[in-house]
């Protein structure tokens, strides 16, 4: 049936809105109608609910799916992201980690090699054109990218391998592998330059966190009521899964030195227990016991309210020995909790000292304690602090700067390779 002049309008109009196109236009649409979409695997190997994989769930969120065909490839089968992208169960993506005994190295041996196989031949039979790896350590990925030849960028979350004895090694398997290696810091960055990774390669894209989850409210006592804390103490914490990385020793000494003085000041770890750190919670136990800190230390377990209990906090401690890239001062940050972090990794990028929080030395529990004590001291510092640690998140660690900053890196790599064929 021939359209009449006043159905095709109609139809423009459902394009363009009553404007006629520019046959470049026409020419675009009716590519964009034809040319299939990139296909990215984002090859998620966590297994925990840990920084990794929360932003890697933070970048499949943001990226528009109208865009990239997103396929996640997982070790879990039950992935939180799971249900929004398409997903493929993937036990050849994983962690390759220090074996713990002859046995399981000799499995790692024996199975590694069927593994990339199998990935290489996902790869081949899906026409997959860019890998995101969303771990260093995941070398099934990495070598299946070089085997396959395609598009890989692997997203570095740790500072494990600058301690490695085989850093150098490591080193040369992302340079062999990689097209693009994304650093969450600019400490990242440098160790991975020090440790002989391209600098070419390297691109440092920091962390992003959703702001309108984590915005700040009034002051509430949400935190009083659900764990017993008196409504007249202040309420000091650390957020992380038990991990001697994460300094909770350090946090339970300052809490000793600041128990010296004030008797108001309650002090929260949040976060769970892993199972393969069940003797180090005892350790922390003890030390409480110790330190007679068993009524004014408290251990939460996991917490699913994070938002809430972050706008019912005084203040957040960062005690870290090592940290890359952490979500949590920049959740604090963003709901206006002021944030005390040691001079580590990349805390020191995250937290602007004087500004936003405090940025004190390492493994020096007095200094902590009296850095507690400073701040909870002064409420005009600290409600500066509130104000200007929300807008430092936005500005800079928002998750839409992350995703768009992603975008451009899958755009660019996807181009230079089409150009290049």
């Amino acid at each position: 049936m021939q359209l009449t002049q006043h159905t095709q309008k109609i139809r423009l109009s459902q394009i363009y809105g009553m404007v006629k196109p520019p046959k470049e236009s026409w020419i675009s649409y009716l590519s964009d109608m034809t040319t299939p979409k990139p296909k990215i695997l984002f090859a998620d190997p966590s297994k925990d609910s840990g920084g990794p994989q929360h932003v890697g769930n933070t970048i499949l969120a943001g990226l528009p799916y109208e865009k990239y065909e997103l396929i996640l490839g997982s070790p879990l089968p039950n992935h939180p992201m799971s249900p929004n992208v398409t997903f493929r169960y993937s036990p050849d993506i994983y962690n390759i980690s220090r074996p713990k005994n002859l046995m399981e190295f000799l499995s790692t041996v024996i199975n590694f090699p069927l593994k990339v196989f199998s990935l290489c031949k996902f790869i081949k039979k899906n026409n997959i054109d860019l890998i995101h790896s969303n771990n260093e350590i995941c070398f099934s990925t990495l070598l299946a990218a070089r085997l396959t030849g395609t598009i890989h960028i692997v997203h570095v979350h740790g500072l494990g391998f600058a301690k490695s004895i085989f850093s150098a090694l490591f080193a040369q398997i992302i340079n062999g592998s990689c097209t693009r290696v994304i650093a969450v810091s600019n400490a990242v960055s440098e160790k991975l330059k020090d440790s002989g990774v391209d600098e070419k390669k390297i691109i440092t894209v920091y962390n992003g966190i959703n702001t309108d989850v984590f915005k700040p409210t009034k002051k509430t006592k949400y935190a009083h009521r659900l764990f017993g804390i008196p409504e007249d103490s202040y309420v000091v914490s650390m957020i992380s899964a038990l991990d001697p990385r994460k300094g909770h020793e350090l946090f339970i000494q300052a809490a000793n030195y600041v128990q010296q003085s004030r008797v108001n000041i309650h002090f929260l770890i949040i976060g769970d227990c892993p199972d393969n750190q069940s003797l180090y919670e005892e350790e922390l136990r003890k030390l409480i016991t110790k330190f007679k800190l068993n009524t004014q230390v408290t251990f939460t377990g996991y917490q699913d309210n994070i938002p809430k209990l972050l706008n019912s906090i005084d203040l957040i401690v960062q005690p870290s020995i090592t940290d890359a890239g952490p979500l949590v001062p920049l959740e604090s940050m963003s709901c206006g909790t002021p944030v005390i972090a040691t001079n580590v990794g990349g805390n020191p990028e995250e937290v602007v000292h004087g500004y936003t929080g405090l940025v004190i030395p390492m493994n020096n529990p007095d200094f902590l304690g009296q850095s507690i004590i400073n701040l909870i001291d002064d409420p005009y510092l600290r409600l500066k602090m509130r104000n200007n640690g929300r807008k430092w998140v936005k500005t800079k660690f928002d998750s839409q700067l992350l995703t768009g900053t992603i975008e451009s890196i899958y755009d660019e790599l996807l181009q230079n390779n089409t150009l290049g064929r």
